[in-house]
Protein backbone atom coordinates (compact mmCIF):
# COMPACT_ATOMS: atom_id res chain seq x y z
CA UNK A 1 0.00 0.00 0.00
CA UNK A 2 1.63 3.53 -0.87
CA UNK A 3 1.71 6.27 1.72
CA UNK A 4 1.97 9.93 1.04
CA UNK A 5 4.37 11.51 3.72
CA UNK A 6 3.32 13.94 4.98
CA UNK A 7 -0.74 14.15 6.32
CA UNK A 8 -2.34 17.40 7.64
CA UNK A 9 -3.92 16.61 10.82
CA UNK A 10 -5.37 19.93 11.28
CA UNK A 11 -9.52 20.55 9.73
CA UNK A 12 -8.80 23.11 7.61
CA UNK A 13 -11.20 25.62 5.58
CA UNK A 14 -12.75 24.43 2.49
CA UNK A 15 -11.93 27.44 0.89
CA UNK A 16 -8.68 27.10 1.73
CA UNK A 17 -8.24 23.56 0.37
CA UNK A 18 -6.09 25.11 -2.91
CA UNK A 19 -3.79 27.41 -0.45
CA UNK A 20 -2.66 24.42 1.95
CA UNK A 21 -2.32 22.25 -1.35
CA UNK A 22 -0.18 24.74 -2.87
CA UNK A 23 1.60 25.25 0.62
CA UNK A 24 2.16 21.51 1.45
CA UNK A 25 3.80 21.11 -1.78
CA UNK A 26 6.28 23.44 -1.75
CA UNK A 27 7.33 21.42 2.02
CA UNK A 28 7.50 18.56 0.55
CA UNK A 29 7.38 18.27 -3.03
CA UNK A 30 3.94 16.83 -3.19
CA UNK A 31 3.36 13.04 -2.44
CA UNK A 32 5.94 10.30 -2.19
CA UNK A 33 7.27 7.25 -2.80
CA UNK A 34 6.80 4.01 -0.34
CA UNK A 35 8.68 5.23 2.61
CA UNK A 36 12.08 3.38 2.54
CA UNK A 37 12.13 1.65 6.02
CA UNK A 38 11.28 -1.96 6.55
CA UNK A 39 7.32 -2.73 6.43
CA UNK A 40 5.26 -4.63 8.82
CA UNK A 41 5.34 -7.78 7.15
CA UNK A 42 9.16 -7.70 6.09
CA UNK A 43 9.35 -7.11 9.88
CA UNK A 44 7.05 -9.90 11.16
CA UNK A 45 8.69 -12.45 8.47
CA UNK A 46 12.46 -11.81 10.20
CA UNK A 47 10.74 -12.24 13.30
CA UNK A 48 9.28 -15.29 11.80
CA UNK A 49 12.55 -16.51 10.48
CA UNK A 50 14.13 -15.76 14.18
CA UNK A 51 11.62 -17.73 15.85
CA UNK A 52 11.94 -20.64 13.71
CA UNK A 53 15.78 -20.47 14.06
CA UNK A 54 15.38 -20.91 17.92
CA UNK A 55 12.94 -23.76 17.26
CA UNK A 56 15.48 -25.45 15.30
CA UNK A 57 18.20 -24.80 18.28
CA UNK A 58 16.29 -26.42 21.15
CA UNK A 59 16.53 -30.05 19.46
CA UNK A 60 19.43 -29.91 18.83
CA UNK A 61 20.79 -28.65 22.18
CA UNK A 62 18.89 -31.78 23.89
CA UNK A 63 20.75 -33.85 21.24
CA UNK A 64 24.00 -32.71 22.33
CA UNK A 65 23.48 -32.73 26.13
CA UNK A 66 21.88 -37.12 25.74
CA UNK A 67 25.44 -37.25 23.45
CA UNK A 68 27.79 -36.12 25.93
CA UNK A 69 25.67 -37.85 29.06
CA UNK A 70 26.28 -40.85 26.33
CA UNK A 71 29.61 -40.39 25.77
CA UNK A 72 30.18 -39.85 29.69
CA UNK A 73 28.92 -43.53 30.55
CA UNK A 74 31.35 -45.56 27.71
CA UNK A 75 34.30 -43.06 28.96
CA UNK A 76 33.52 -44.96 32.41
CA UNK A 77 33.33 -47.62 31.02
CA UNK A 78 36.24 -47.59 28.61
CA UNK A 79 38.74 -46.35 31.52
CA UNK A 80 37.68 -49.23 33.76
CA UNK A 81 38.21 -51.48 31.02
CA UNK A 82 41.79 -50.44 30.70
CA UNK A 83 42.81 -50.59 34.44
CA UNK A 84 41.38 -54.47 34.15
CA UNK A 85 43.88 -54.76 31.20
CA UNK A 86 46.02 -52.96 33.22
CA UNK A 87 45.87 -55.69 36.14
CA UNK A 88 45.69 -58.48 33.80
CA UNK A 89 48.53 -57.28 32.38
CA UNK A 90 50.64 -57.21 36.19
CA UNK A 91 49.13 -60.38 36.63
CA UNK A 92 50.56 -61.91 33.48
CA UNK A 93 53.99 -60.64 33.86
CA UNK A 94 54.17 -61.87 37.47
CA UNK A 95 53.20 -65.12 36.02
CA UNK A 96 56.29 -65.32 33.51
CA UNK A 97 58.72 -64.05 36.41
CA UNK A 98 57.54 -66.88 38.14
CA UNK A 99 57.78 -69.15 35.34
CA UNK A 100 61.27 -68.01 35.11
CA UNK A 101 62.06 -68.78 38.67
CA UNK A 102 60.16 -71.87 38.65
CA UNK A 103 62.50 -73.23 35.38
CA UNK A 104 65.55 -71.99 37.17
CA UNK A 105 64.85 -74.23 40.32
CA UNK A 106 63.72 -77.26 38.56
CA UNK A 107 67.21 -76.91 36.66
CA UNK A 108 69.03 -76.01 39.48
CA UNK A 109 67.16 -79.24 41.38
CA UNK A 110 67.63 -81.52 38.35
CA UNK A 111 71.42 -80.47 38.34
CA UNK A 112 71.71 -81.48 41.85
CA UNK A 113 69.80 -85.08 41.64
CA UNK A 114 72.00 -85.72 38.70
CA UNK A 115 75.08 -85.12 40.65
CA UNK A 116 74.25 -86.43 44.13
CA UNK A 117 73.47 -89.95 41.82
CA UNK A 118 76.88 -89.67 40.33
CA UNK A 119 78.44 -89.04 43.54
CA UNK A 120 76.96 -92.45 45.30
CA UNK A 121 77.64 -94.62 42.24
CA UNK A 122 81.36 -93.32 42.40
CA UNK A 123 81.33 -94.22 46.05
CA UNK A 124 79.73 -97.39 45.76
CA UNK A 125 82.25 -98.63 43.69
CA UNK A 126 85.00 -97.18 45.27
CA UNK A 127 84.57 -99.23 48.68
CA UNK A 128 83.96 -102.26 46.59
CA UNK A 129 86.50 -102.17 44.18
CA UNK A 130 89.59 -104.17 45.64
CA UNK A 131 93.02 -102.12 45.68
CA UNK A 132 91.26 -98.64 44.72
CA UNK A 133 90.84 -97.20 48.37
CA UNK A 134 92.39 -94.19 47.03
CA UNK A 135 89.47 -93.91 45.36
CA UNK A 136 87.72 -93.24 48.32
CA UNK A 137 89.20 -89.94 49.27
CA UNK A 138 88.52 -89.05 52.88
CA UNK A 139 87.63 -92.40 53.30
CA UNK A 140 90.86 -94.08 53.23
CA UNK A 141 91.38 -93.48 56.85
CA UNK A 142 88.62 -95.67 57.28
CA UNK A 143 89.63 -98.85 55.10
CA UNK A 144 93.06 -98.44 55.01
CA UNK A 145 93.71 -100.37 58.68
CA UNK A 146 95.17 -103.70 59.91
CA UNK A 147 93.10 -104.67 62.80
CA UNK A 148 90.26 -107.04 61.79
CA UNK A 149 87.68 -104.79 64.33
CA UNK A 150 88.80 -101.74 62.74
CA UNK A 151 88.07 -103.23 59.80
CA UNK A 152 84.31 -103.70 60.33
CA UNK A 153 84.01 -100.43 62.08
CA UNK A 154 84.93 -99.17 58.91
CA UNK A 155 82.52 -100.95 57.00
CA UNK A 156 79.73 -99.91 59.04
CA UNK A 157 80.53 -96.50 59.13
CA UNK A 158 80.80 -96.80 54.60
CA UNK A 159 77.92 -97.96 54.89
CA UNK A 160 76.24 -95.48 57.01
CA UNK A 161 77.82 -92.84 54.33
CA UNK A 162 76.32 -94.89 51.65
CA UNK A 163 72.89 -94.74 53.08
CA UNK A 164 73.19 -90.80 53.74
CA UNK A 165 74.33 -90.10 50.66
CA UNK A 166 71.65 -92.20 48.81
CA UNK A 167 68.87 -90.49 51.24
CA UNK A 168 70.32 -87.20 49.77
CA UNK A 169 69.87 -88.49 46.37
CA UNK A 170 66.61 -89.07 46.74
CA UNK A 171 65.80 -85.85 48.28
CA UNK A 172 67.54 -84.33 45.61
CA UNK A 173 65.40 -86.06 42.61
CA UNK A 174 62.07 -85.51 44.82
CA UNK A 175 63.11 -81.69 44.75
CA UNK A 176 63.64 -81.97 41.22
CA UNK A 177 59.94 -83.66 40.49
CA UNK A 178 58.68 -80.71 42.54
CA UNK A 179 60.51 -78.15 41.08
CA UNK A 180 59.48 -79.35 37.79
CA UNK A 181 55.86 -79.59 38.80
CA UNK A 182 56.31 -76.43 40.21
CA UNK A 183 57.07 -75.04 36.31
CA UNK A 184 54.55 -76.87 34.67
CA UNK A 185 51.83 -75.13 36.90
CA UNK A 186 53.92 -72.12 36.67
CA UNK A 187 53.72 -72.33 32.60
CA UNK A 188 49.98 -73.14 32.69
CA UNK A 189 49.31 -70.13 34.93
CA UNK A 190 51.09 -67.51 33.06
CA UNK A 191 49.03 -69.35 29.63
CA UNK A 192 46.00 -68.97 31.67
CA UNK A 193 46.28 -65.84 32.53
CA UNK A 194 48.08 -64.57 29.22
CA UNK A 195 44.51 -65.84 27.25
CA UNK A 196 42.71 -63.73 29.69
CA UNK A 197 44.83 -60.30 29.20
CA UNK A 198 44.08 -60.87 25.73
CA UNK A 199 40.48 -61.20 26.30
CA UNK A 200 40.75 -57.85 28.63
CA UNK A 201 42.81 -56.08 25.19
CA UNK A 202 39.55 -56.33 23.01
CA UNK A 203 37.22 -55.25 25.52
CA UNK A 204 39.68 -52.73 26.15
CA UNK A 205 40.16 -51.87 22.41
CA UNK A 206 35.94 -52.05 21.65
CA UNK A 207 35.42 -49.45 24.65
CA UNK A 208 37.44 -47.47 23.46
CA UNK A 209 36.16 -47.52 20.14
CA UNK A 210 32.61 -46.77 21.67
CA UNK A 211 34.06 -43.73 23.50
CA UNK A 212 35.62 -42.46 20.40
CA UNK A 213 32.95 -43.29 18.37
CA UNK A 214 30.50 -41.16 20.49
CA UNK A 215 33.05 -38.28 21.05
CA UNK A 216 32.98 -37.78 17.29
CA UNK A 217 29.17 -38.28 17.27
CA UNK A 218 29.63 -35.35 20.36
CA UNK A 219 31.80 -33.22 18.09
CA UNK A 220 29.55 -33.35 15.26
CA UNK A 221 26.53 -32.46 17.43
CA UNK A 222 28.35 -29.15 18.76
CA UNK A 223 29.38 -28.22 15.62
CA UNK A 224 25.79 -27.95 14.55
CA UNK A 225 24.62 -26.54 17.13
CA UNK A 226 27.48 -23.65 17.03
CA UNK A 227 25.95 -23.64 13.36
CA UNK A 228 22.20 -23.20 14.41
CA UNK A 229 23.32 -20.56 17.07
CA UNK A 230 25.13 -18.90 14.88
CA UNK A 231 22.12 -18.65 12.56
CA UNK A 232 19.63 -17.80 15.41
CA UNK A 233 21.74 -14.85 16.27
CA UNK A 234 22.00 -13.45 13.12
CA UNK A 235 18.18 -14.06 12.31
CA UNK A 236 17.34 -12.08 15.76
CA UNK A 237 19.83 -9.62 14.80
CA UNK A 238 18.37 -9.01 11.84
CA UNK A 239 14.58 -8.31 13.63
CA UNK A 240 15.53 -6.71 15.63
CA UNK A 241 17.54 -3.96 13.61
CA UNK A 242 14.63 -4.28 10.99
CA UNK A 243 12.22 -3.15 13.99
CA UNK A 244 14.43 -0.92 14.68
CA UNK A 245 14.69 0.69 11.14
CA UNK A 246 10.97 0.69 11.14
CA UNK A 247 10.54 2.26 14.38
CA UNK A 248 12.74 5.05 13.32
CA UNK A 249 11.19 5.15 10.41
CA UNK A 250 7.60 5.69 11.39
CA UNK A 251 8.71 8.21 13.85
CA UNK A 252 10.93 10.27 11.57
CA UNK A 253 7.72 10.08 9.22
CA UNK A 254 5.26 11.18 12.47
CA UNK A 255 8.05 14.11 12.83
CA UNK A 256 7.41 15.25 9.48
CA UNK A 257 4.13 14.81 8.82
CA UNK A 258 3.46 16.77 12.20
CA UNK A 259 5.95 19.57 11.02
CA UNK A 260 4.16 19.96 8.39
CA UNK A 261 0.75 20.41 9.80
CA UNK A 262 1.98 23.09 11.80
CA UNK A 263 3.46 24.69 9.24
CA UNK A 264 0.16 24.31 6.86
CA UNK A 265 -1.72 25.53 10.11
CA UNK A 266 0.25 28.50 10.49
CA UNK A 267 0.30 29.66 6.68
CA UNK A 268 -3.29 29.18 6.64
CA UNK A 269 -3.67 31.38 9.82
CA UNK A 270 -1.82 34.16 8.14
CA UNK A 271 -3.66 34.59 5.07
CA UNK A 272 -6.93 34.99 7.39
CA UNK A 273 -4.52 37.86 8.02
CA UNK A 274 -3.56 36.62 11.62
CA UNK A 275 -0.43 35.95 12.27
CA UNK A 276 1.90 33.72 15.18
CA UNK A 277 0.60 34.43 18.48
CA UNK A 278 -2.38 36.89 17.23
CA UNK A 279 -5.84 36.88 17.76
CA UNK A 280 -7.68 35.36 20.37
CA UNK A 281 -6.77 32.23 20.54
CA UNK A 282 -2.94 32.03 22.73
CA UNK A 283 -1.98 28.52 21.80
CA UNK A 284 -0.18 29.08 18.46
CA UNK A 285 1.55 26.06 17.22
CA UNK A 286 0.91 24.56 20.54
CA UNK A 287 -2.57 24.05 20.10
CA UNK A 288 -1.52 21.63 17.13
CA UNK A 289 -1.83 17.74 18.12
CA UNK A 290 1.12 15.24 18.77
CA UNK A 291 3.17 18.18 20.29
CA UNK A 292 5.55 17.03 23.00
CA UNK A 293 5.19 18.36 26.60
CA UNK A 294 7.75 21.26 27.53
CA UNK A 295 11.42 19.67 28.46
CA UNK A 296 12.40 20.04 31.85
CA UNK A 297 16.43 19.82 31.28
CA UNK A 298 17.23 20.47 35.04
CA UNK A 299 14.75 18.24 36.46
CA UNK A 300 15.63 15.30 33.64
CA UNK A 301 19.49 16.44 34.54
CA UNK A 302 18.58 15.37 38.31
CA UNK A 303 16.85 11.75 37.92
CA UNK A 304 19.85 11.05 35.11
CA UNK A 305 22.62 11.64 38.14
CA UNK A 306 20.86 10.22 40.11
CA UNK A 307 19.98 6.76 37.76
CA UNK A 308 23.53 6.92 36.91
CA UNK A 309 24.88 6.89 40.55
CA UNK A 310 23.72 3.65 41.38
CA UNK A 311 25.71 1.98 38.41
CA UNK A 312 26.38 -1.62 39.31
CA UNK A 313 23.70 -1.86 42.17
CA UNK A 314 22.35 -5.15 41.86
CA UNK A 315 18.63 -5.69 40.26
CA UNK A 316 16.12 -6.66 42.85
CA UNK A 317 12.42 -7.33 41.79
CA UNK A 318 10.24 -5.10 44.10
CA UNK A 319 13.43 -3.29 44.58
CA UNK A 320 13.11 0.88 45.23
CA UNK A 321 16.92 1.42 46.59
CA UNK A 322 18.83 2.23 48.11
CA UNK A 323 21.18 -1.17 48.00
CA UNK A 324 18.79 -2.39 44.71
CA UNK A 325 16.54 -1.78 42.60
CA UNK A 326 13.86 -3.43 39.83
CA UNK A 327 13.27 -1.21 36.57
CA UNK A 328 10.47 1.17 37.82
CA UNK A 329 12.12 1.30 41.32
CA UNK A 330 14.91 2.91 39.60
CA UNK A 331 12.51 5.53 37.24
CA UNK A 332 10.89 6.39 40.85
CA UNK A 333 13.43 7.25 42.97
CA UNK A 334 15.53 9.22 40.33
CA UNK A 335 12.22 11.30 39.19
CA UNK A 336 11.80 11.22 43.30
CA UNK A 337 15.02 13.04 43.36
CA UNK A 338 13.98 15.58 41.05
CA UNK A 339 11.01 16.61 43.06
CA UNK A 340 8.49 14.32 40.74
CA UNK A 341 6.44 11.50 42.36
CA UNK A 342 5.63 8.05 40.34
CA UNK A 343 4.02 5.03 41.25
CA UNK A 344 6.37 1.78 41.69
CA UNK A 345 4.82 -0.28 38.75
CA UNK A 346 5.91 0.47 35.03
CA UNK A 347 2.20 0.27 33.40
CA UNK A 348 1.29 2.80 36.13
CA UNK A 349 4.14 5.21 35.64
CA UNK A 350 3.37 5.35 31.63
CA UNK A 351 -0.17 5.67 32.27
CA UNK A 352 1.02 9.11 34.83
CA UNK A 353 3.35 10.38 32.56
CA UNK A 354 2.95 12.46 28.80
CA UNK A 355 3.11 10.21 26.00
CA UNK A 356 5.98 10.54 23.38
CA UNK A 357 7.02 9.68 19.86
CA UNK A 358 10.52 8.31 19.18
CA UNK A 359 11.06 11.86 17.05
CA UNK A 360 10.31 13.63 20.54
CA UNK A 361 12.78 11.45 23.08
CA UNK A 362 15.04 13.57 25.26
CA UNK A 363 17.54 12.52 27.63
CA UNK A 364 15.49 11.37 30.75
CA UNK A 365 12.71 10.50 29.23
CA UNK A 366 11.02 6.78 29.63
CA UNK A 367 10.97 3.46 27.03
CA UNK A 368 8.62 1.02 27.97
CA UNK A 369 8.41 -2.44 26.45
CA UNK A 370 4.91 -4.23 26.45
CA UNK A 371 3.37 -7.25 24.69
CA UNK A 372 1.05 -5.09 23.22
CA UNK A 373 1.83 -2.13 21.80
CA UNK A 374 -1.82 -0.92 21.60
CA UNK A 375 -2.24 -1.71 25.46
CA UNK A 376 -0.22 0.30 27.79
CA UNK A 377 -1.39 -2.58 30.76
CA UNK A 378 1.19 -4.72 28.91
CA UNK A 379 4.30 -2.89 29.84
CA UNK A 380 7.05 -5.08 31.59
CA UNK A 381 9.97 -3.58 31.65
CA UNK A 382 11.19 0.14 31.44
CA UNK A 383 14.24 2.18 30.95
CA UNK A 384 15.83 5.83 31.07
CA UNK A 385 16.56 7.63 28.22
CA UNK A 386 20.54 8.90 28.21
CA UNK A 387 20.52 9.96 24.36
CA UNK A 388 22.74 9.01 21.60
CA UNK A 389 21.10 5.96 21.28
CA UNK A 390 21.76 4.71 25.21
CA UNK A 391 19.93 3.94 28.13
CA UNK A 392 20.66 3.03 32.07
CA UNK A 393 18.13 0.62 33.48
CA UNK A 394 17.92 -2.12 35.82
CA UNK A 395 17.64 -5.22 33.66
CA UNK A 396 16.44 -8.23 35.22
CA UNK A 397 17.96 -10.77 38.20
CA UNK A 398 21.02 -11.89 38.60
CA UNK A 399 21.99 -8.40 36.52
CA UNK A 400 23.48 -4.82 37.65
CA UNK A 401 22.07 -1.41 37.27
CA UNK A 402 23.71 -0.76 33.76
CA UNK A 403 23.96 1.74 30.69
CA UNK A 404 23.18 -0.44 27.69
CA UNK A 405 22.07 0.53 23.89
CA UNK A 406 17.99 1.35 24.01
CA UNK A 407 17.25 -1.50 21.79
CA UNK A 408 18.49 -4.48 23.70
CA UNK A 409 15.49 -5.50 23.92
CA UNK A 410 14.11 -4.95 20.57
CA UNK A 411 11.75 -2.85 19.60
CA UNK A 412 10.16 -0.10 22.33
CA UNK A 413 6.37 -0.06 21.85
CA UNK A 414 5.98 3.44 24.42
CA UNK A 415 7.88 6.57 25.15
CA UNK A 416 6.61 9.01 27.89
CA UNK A 417 7.89 12.14 29.81
CA UNK A 418 7.04 12.27 33.87
CA UNK A 419 5.84 15.79 34.01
Amino acid sequence: MRRRVLRSRVALPVGCAALTAAILTGLVGGAQADPVYPSQNQVNQANQAASSAKAAVDPAQAALVAAQQHLAELEAVSRQAQADYAGATAREQTAQQALVQATQRAQDAARFAGAAKVELGRLVAAAYREGQAADLSSLTIVLDVKDPQQYMDGVHVVRRMLQSQSSIVNQAQDASKTAAAAKVQAAASAVALKTAQDQVAQLAQKAQQAADAAQAQVGALGTQLDALLAAQAAAQNTATQLAEQRQKGLAEQQAQEEAAARQAAQAQQGSDGGGPGSGSGSGGSQSGGGQAPSYAADVAAQALRYALAQLGKPYKWGGTGPDSFDCSGLAMRAYESAGIDLPHFAAFQYQASHPLSYGQLRPGDLLFWATNANDSNTIYHEAIYLGSGRMVQAPKTGWNVMISDMWMWGPIQFYARPY
